[in-house]
């Protein structure tokens, strides 16, 4: 059997709530293992593997979490090796309270009920998370603007949002509305999904509506190109005081979030418990968030990806292969890191989902808006024929540029992605950007 030795006062829970749920921890302990000791601080002790199992089970229909037989011997098994145990070894007091807290307390896939989500902006990526967040069973209202009123009228009459989705059924709790007044009356949580070229001043105009207590979850990537800011300084400046803001990014096209397949996010923020309740919002058996306090490293990769996806789109418009594009990336990348080090960022971050992760799904996953945009431009040498061809908003277009400011800025010195830049600008065409990287002065490689 396994020794479960456990007394209450050796926890020292931090407050009453937390020593309830633990009390209620060692009465289901002791209802499984058929123990009733007289006093609330008798050990619990000889459960078999298989009322562990069952134990289990109870916390994970708890947490929402669908049950299965091969789940819980898997998790059982999991249990053992995460603390180091053979089946016939004794788990500590510490062990079990570090079971609890992870099966109790971690953010799950757990449906939360009964709250308002405004989410600003339409587009592609707002609907996906706007369809995330229904799927939960909260109340979810879109704020469009004015001349879309006619995709307000069809999501509302017919749960499709013809300005990104026509052929995608969304589900009935979700509403779009022009009125700013509609859109955030009792909101809990805001999901700014509007271009960053327009959210300050998006985001100024509905000031006097925004609840200052209420989080907003950015998802907008990009640097504005008048400020040369991203979007956890863009909102702070706009609403002119200190929001609860944190900033999702991550290797997630919106019509794969649309279908469900799993994908997995990163949510950021200087307030970690505004990091962990996004993470708590979001979650779900298919859409799996993690969280970082690395706001500005997660801000720089998600952002400048877009400009490299451009550029793996020129490459492959001019008939190139693989090699080109996967040279400009890496190359790129190590450019992008010196921004993060200059800026302040952990460079660890770009190793992670919104780093490397949105950097192969945006250059390599054959959806992305930048690096069709990059293709289209590289076959007519037409910037604005190619921004209008490329069916949606192109954020590497901006952020190009603003990028070859920022480099300036911090006085660095980024020959590919100055290249780029010049290209949307004009200055050069995509035969001669590439002419031109590939005629740098020859030396290591940092």
């Amino acid at each position: 059997p396994i020794k479960l030795n456990i007394m209450i006062d050796e926890w020292k829970p931090v407050d009453s709530n937390s020593l309830n749920a633990r009390k209620e921890l060692i009465a289901d302990f002791k209802h499984i293992a058929g123990e009733e000791g007289e006093n609330e601080g008798d050990p619990v002790t000889s459960i078999r593997p298989d009322q562990l199992l069952k134990f289990l089970k109870l916390y994970v229909d708890r947490i929402g979490i669908p049950w299965s037989e091969n789940f819980g011997k898997y998790l059982t098994e999991k249990t053992f090796q995460h603390f180091d145990k053979n089946k016939d070894m004794i788990l500590q007091p510490t062990e079990i309270v570090a079971m609890f807290d992870e099966f109790v307390y971690a953010p799950r896939a757990k449906a939360t009920h009964d709250l308002t989500v405004c989410v600003f902006g339409g587009g592609a990526f707002g609907t996906a998370i706007a369809s995330v967040l229904a799927k939960k069973g909260n109340i979810v209202r879109i704020l469009m603007r004015p001349e879309e009123m006619e995709h307000v009228e069809s999501l509302n009459n017919t749960n499709i949002n013809t300005m990104a989705f026509k052929d995608i059924r969304l589900p009935t709790n979700i509403t779009a509305t022009t009125d700013p007044v509609v859109a955030l009356q009792n909101v809990s949580w805001i999901i700014h999904a509007v271009p960053v070229q327009f959210s300050h001043g998006f985001l100024k105009n509905l000031k006097h509506l925004i609840p200052p207590l209420v989080p907003i979850i950015s998802v907008s990537k990009g640097i504005c190109l008048k400020t040369l800011h991203f979007m956890n300084e863009i909102i702070p400046s706009a609403l002119e005081r200190d929001q609860p803001a944190a900033f999702l990014c991550g290797p997630s096209f919106a019509k794969g979030i649309l279908c469900d397949d799993p994908t997995a996010v990163l949510v950021a923020s200087t307030f970690p418990h505004i990091a962990r309740s996004a993470q708590c919002l979001l979650s779900t058996p298919n859409f799996r968030v993690y969280t970082s306090s690395d706001v500005y490293g997660v801000e720089i990769g998600s952002a400048l990806k877009n400009v490299l996806a451009i550029a793996a789109g020129i490459a492959n418009g001019l008939g190139y292969g693989a090699n080109s594009a996967t040279f400009l990336v890496t190359r790129g990348w190590a450019e992008i890191r010196q921004i993060c080090v200059a800026m302040g960022a952990q460079e660890r971050t770009l190793a992670g989902l919104s780093g490397i992760g949105d950097l192969m799904l945006t250059c390599f996953g054959g959806m992305s808006r930048n690096a069709e945009f990059g293709k289209i431009l590289a076959k007519t040498n037409d910037v604005k024929q190619a921004l209008q061809m490329a069916g949606g908003v192109v954020e590497g277009y901006a952020t190009a540029q603003a990028t070859k400011e920022l480099a300036q800025k911090h006085k660095l010195e980024l020959p590919i992605i100055t290249a780029i830049a010049d290209t949307l600008a004009g200055l050069i065409t995509p035969a001669e950007m590439m002419c031109y990287i590939m005629t740098f002065t020859l030396g290591p490689e940092d």
